[in-house]
């Protein structure tokens, strides 16, 4: 799939359908290409001839692309069928120094995957359903990770569930109690119950902690860290920066920006501030995605962006602050 171009495949027994998506400066999806062909090579959900099953899903593709226009280098595909199952698995790997970084979650990933599977089988995709840090759970997905200094505790960047509308749930940043539960799948904020689990597990609603710092929903909080640095004013010194990669999901976009988060005593203050931001235009285009944050050998701020492939240096000069793109 190409910036701003989605493709879906539908395999069923009695047609494939390929549908091709663009999506509109108000955030909406518009359909520019469809190809639909008599399914082959099926039975009842099943693959019975790959050959005849492979033509007809590159034949319903073909037209696709001519409707659309484009050329579908990649799809999301939907199969069903007996051919198609899922099994819980769980990947445990060991991290070194006081941060975990991407690699090491794709590592926890990469460790899940690797099961016995039979030998006319294959592992066809993961979808990661929590983690788990030192024996923490209720912690959906924290994508960033990092140690107060001081007092050595964890502190998580944490992206929430979607499907419940553009306000919830709210992203968080977080100082992780030991041996709290912050609530997934079953809760979040506390008590609040998520309704796809109506009446489920209500011997832990009143043990959910509600996070420290609340995010606007789907921010999509990634790594964070603790400005250790000199360079800033004293004033930044010892509290959070984290990158918001911004939203994909949300009618109103929200994030594409790096914030800072006080923290007075180890804790934190409950709010955030806005640091460095206009990676996205008034009209909504988006140019910019940040991803990293690290403190530079002296005290500038880096900051990685996907969205340009770009790496920022933030540094302070007195009264003059400056950002360079690399």
């Amino acid at each position: 799939m190409t910036a701003n171009l989605f493709t879906g495949i539908d395999v069923g027994t009695t047609k494939i359908c390929t549908l091709v998506a663009q999506e509109t400066e108000d955030g909406g999806l518009q359909i520019i290409g469809v190809g639909i062909e008599p399914s082959r090579g099926l039975r009842k959900g099943v693959v019975v001839n790959v050959e005849d099953a492979a033509r007809a899903i590159s034949a319903s593709i073909e037209k696709a692309q001519r409707t659309a226009g484009y050329e579908i280098a990649s799809a999301v595909v939907s199969l069903a069928g007996a051919q198609v199952s899922s099994i819980n698995s769980r990947g445990v790997v060991g991290v070194s120094g006081d941060v975990i970084s991407a690699e090491d979650v794709a590592r926890a990933n990469e460790a899940a995957r690797a099961i016995a599977v039979p030998y006319d089988r294959q592992v066809v995709h993961v979808l990661p359903r929590g983690f788990v840090v030192d024996g923490q759970e209720g912690i959906r997905n924290p994508v960033g990770m990092a140690i107060h200094p001081q007092t050595g505790d964890l502190w998580v960047s944490v992206n929430e569930r979607d499907g419940l509308g553009d306000d919830l749930v709210p992203d968080y940043i977080t100082r992780v109690v030991p041996g709290g539960f912050y609530g997934w799948p079953w809760y979040y904020l506390g008590p609040h119950q998520d309704p796809r689990h109506e009446g489920k597990r209500p011997d832990l609603k009143d043990k959910v902690l509600a996070p420290d710092v609340l995010l606007q929903a789907h921010s999509a909080s990634l790594a964070l860290t603790f400005y250790t640095g000199t360079q800033f004013p004293a004033e930044y010194r010892g509290h959070v920066f984290a990158a918001e990669h911004g939203s994909w999901n949300r009618a109103q976009r929200t994030g594409y920006k790096v914030i800072y988060a006080p923290v007075v005593n180890g804790k934190a203050t409950g709010e955030y501030v806005d640091f460095l931001t206009g990676f996205a235009w008034p009209n909504g285009d988006v140019w910019g995605r940040p991803v990293g944050v690290a403190v530079a050998g002296d005290g500038a701020l880096l900051v990685s962006d996907d969205g340009s492939n770009s790496v920022w240096r933030v540094s302070y000069t007195g009264n003059v602050r400056s950002a360079a793109g690399n």
